[in-house]
């Protein structure tokens, strides 16, 4: 009688053991299928959020080449600045917004705005850009700017600009502003300020892709003088923005500075002052930032779009996903 109570004890024993195993097992398969159930959702979001925020940028690309022969481009007109337009915008089931990595620090009717499209002919082109340039932005290191200009030569020298019949970017010496880090003396903070600036750095007046020329109507103080133009100068062409008013051509421009065309063409000094300025832009820069409500996920694509050709072209596409 004792043997037997042994006996369905061991087997009770084994009973409860192989129910503990099946019950792992169980649990083990359950929180699988709820970590492959987690990816194939997250997958799936990323899918979709991507073909939203690319859907973004093509909705930009398609309104900037609908102004692409404007006269001008102020960066202040509706199309190019609205909230309404670029800030929680539905497309399907997904939300974007549209940001503007060219944003810049300074006073505030002087900047360009935080989200919409930003102009890279609003700043000079480290690929292109003159030692006597740099050095005409206030406080920009001679030993720095005779650094870029040599490491930019050894480098290939100038890359050719971009015109309207020809987009050459693949020889560019420098591809991104973060390319003049490897140069001594020449770091993150030189370029960009420290964290959680209020205050404009030498990078909010460079870039590494534009036409190299300078749109007056959105170009900043220490970018128009570093062209050429003089402190008083440069507060006249501000003034007309605080108006929203835009300069289409130089003898408007002139006009403006009080000048006569003929007179700045008998001045050497003049037409090489001239010679970068042009009125409406053709290379833009933005990052498109999709989203849907409790996704695990959102989508940002940095896109640079190039409106000068016969066809508008899109360059330097980079895409990311980032837990929400």
């Amino acid at each position: 009688m004792g043997a037997c109570r042994v006996q369905r004890g061991y087997v009770l024993l084994a009973t409860l053991g192989v129910m503990a195993v099946l019950s792992l097992m169980l649990s083990s398969l359950s929180y699988q299928a709820r970590v492959e159930t987690a990816i194939e959702r997250h997958v799936l979001e990323a899918s979709k959020l991507r073909a939203a925020a690319r859907g973004a940028v093509h909705t930009v690309a398609a309104r900037l080449r609908a102004h692409a022969r404007d006269p001008a481009y102020s960066g202040r007109a509706d199309w190019s600045t609205a909230a309404g337009l670029y800030r929680d915008q539905a497309l399907g089931d997904s939300r974007y917004t549209i940001h503007n990595p060219l944003f810049r620090q300074g006073p505030v009717d002087e900047r360009p705005a935080l989200i919409g499209p930003g102009d890279a002919e609003s700043r000079l082109n480290v690929n292109l850009v003159t030692r006597e340039q740099l050095m005409g932005l206030p406080g920009f290191p001679a030993s720095l700017a005779d650094a870029i200009v040599s490491r930019r030569e050894s480098l290939g020298g100038e890359a050719p600009a971009l015109d309207p019949e020809n987009l050459e970017l693949i020889a560019a010496p420098f591809r991104r502003l973060r390319d003049l880090t490897a140069i001594p003396g020449v770091d993150e903070e030189f370029l960009f300020g420290p964290p959680n600036r209020f205050q404009t750095a030498f990078g909010d007046h460079l870039t590494a892709a534009s036409t190299g020329r300078i749109n007056v109507n959105t170009a900043s103080r220490e970018v128009l003088q570093a062209i050429g133009f003089t402190e008083q100068q440069a507060d006249i062409l501000l003034s007309l923005r605080r108006q929203n008013k835009t300069l289409e051509s130089h003898a408007q421009l002139l006009e403006t500075l009080g000048l006569e065309l003929t007179e700045a063409d008998a001045h050497a000094a003049w037409q090489e002052r001239l010679g970068p300025v042009i009125y409406r832009s053709y290379t833009f820069n933005l990052e498109a930032e999709a989203w849907k409500p409790n996704a695990p996920v959102q989508v940002r694509i940095a896109a640079a779009i190039y409106t000068g050709g016969e066809r508008l072209t899109l360059f330097r596409w980079h895409e990311r996903t980032e837990e929400s």
